[in-house]
Formats: structure tokens, sequence, C-alpha cells
């Protein structure tokens, strides 16, 4: 003899059950989504470091190092060889809404006239990527290296991983995340609360 309490509640248990697993899964999509974007963003954070040096017989030299994801990876450096300038540019590219978004850089240029960029930011703010004035001191900077044979060796270093403009999207994302996270913490709990 089936008691029809113990089988109503038993089936109650069941449809707990495969509700809380598609809440569950729900909120693990959900939270892949700002971990999919922070991700991509420390893996762009970094330091990148540029050292030149110059003798008067020899051409200028350059060593670009690079780190992700917040400094903590290194990427092996590259070099550079025979250059002879810096260059601040920029590119217009149209979105797909006939906007315009630009992004200023700055690029070494060999003896070869090859380009080799060097210094960019990582987001585009309100369809600008880097700053046009920052971009015009460090292609100044260079250079004066470059005229200036009296200087043996140059330094310079862009840490783009604690920038306010960087900090504004990745707060989103983290605010986003931890979100996810209670009320999937919520729901857990909820399911796992005695009737």
């Amino acid at each position: 003899m089936n008691n029809p309490h113990k089988t109503a509640r038993q089936n109650f248990l069941k449809k707990q059950n495969v509700s809380g697993r598609l809440s569950m899964l729900l909120v693990v999509v959900l939270a892949a989504i700002p971990l999919l974007m922070s991700l991509q963003f420390f893996s762009s954070a970094g330091v990148t470091t540029l050292s030149c040096q110059q003798t008067k017989i020899t051409p200028i030299e350059c060593e670009v190092n690079r780190s992700k994801y917040l400094g903590l990876i290194k990427q092996s450096p590259t070099y550079l060889t025979e250059i002879k300038s810096a260059k601040f540019d920029y590119k217009n590219t149209p979105d797909p809404n006939g906007e315009f978004t630009v992004d200023y850089f700055v690029a070494l240029v060999n003896s070869n006239e090859q380009e080799f960029v060097i210094f960019q930011d990582l987001i585009f703010i309100n369809n600008v990527r880097g700053n046009m004035e920052e971009m015009e001191a460090i292609a100044e900077k260079i250079n004066r290296f470059i005229k200036d044979p009296s200087q043996s060796s140059f330094t310079l270093s862009r840490d783009l991983r604690w920038r306010s403009e960087n900090l504004v999207p990745l707060s989103i994302v983290i605010l986003f995340l931890c979100l996810i996270i209670f009320l999937g913490l919520r729901k857990f709990s909820e399911k796992n609360t005695p009737i």
C-alpha cells in the first residue's frame, strides 16, 4: 500500500532536484561569461618595457619585453635591429554601424621601413583606444634618444595593469561574477533546506 503523502513528497523532491540542477547549470553558464571576459582582460593587462642601446658605430638595437596576466607571465622578448625612428600613429576603422573607432599607438620603424607596434592600450572607450597626448609623448621620448648619440641606452616601461580606464570594465565584470555566484549559492542553499 502506497502512502499518497509519501508519493507526493517524492514527486515534489524529484521536481525540486531537476529544477535545482537546471538552475545550477544556468548559474554556471552565466558565470562563464564574466570569467571569459576577465580572462581576456587579464591576458592583455601587463607591463611593456622597451630597452634600446646605441653606439657611434652600430645601429640602434631594441628589446621589447611584455608580460601578461597582470604581469605574472613574461613573454619571450622581441629583438629589433636598425631602428631609425619611433612613430606615433593611429588607425581609423569603421565598425558595423558605420561609426569609426580610433586606435592610437606607438611603433618603431627600422631601416627597411617596417613598423613594429610597441605601445598600445587594451580597450576602446567611447570608440577610442589609447591617449593621443600620451602616445605622442612616448614617441617624442624615443626619438630624442635616437637623435642623441651621446646617450648609450634608453629604457621606457608602460604598465597597463591598474590604469583607471581598465579598472572600470574589470570592476563591472567582477560585480557581475559576484552577483551570479551569490544567486547560485542562494539557490543551492534553498535546494538543500529541509522541507
